[in-house]
């Protein structure tokens, strides 16, 4: 998932508010409340979508990167629901691979 852009170390030194990209979607926002959390970034039907992955706090850098596809089974469940009809895992996985 992650091209590995950002550093343990400039991770934990970031204060300057905007979303510092790592590669493969994953972002570290920073707000100007300093309240720093991970962002997966994707496309779906031609809009740009941001999800919450958790708070810096609750997960370093290296525990973002370790789970590729946590951000894309959420959108597929968010999508599932969105739909009020359950997806074939056929559709699911087109959708997983249309991510990509």
């Amino acid at each position: 998932m992650a091209e590995g852009r950002l550093s343990a170390r400039r991770v934990a030194t970031i204060t300057e508010p905007g979303y510092h990209a790592d590669g493969g979607g994953l972002y570290l926002r920073v707000p100007t409340s300093g309240t720093r959390g991970w962002i997966y970034r994707y496309q779906l039907q031609g809009r740009r979508r941001d999800m919450g992955l958790g708070r810096l706090d609750d997960a370093s850098l290296a525990e973002a990167r370790a789970n590729p596809d946590y951000g894309k089974e959420k959108i597929a469940v968010i999508i599932k629901r969105d739909n009020g009809r359950p997806l074939s895992g056929s559709t699911v996985g087109r959708i997983l691979k249309h991510l990509a």
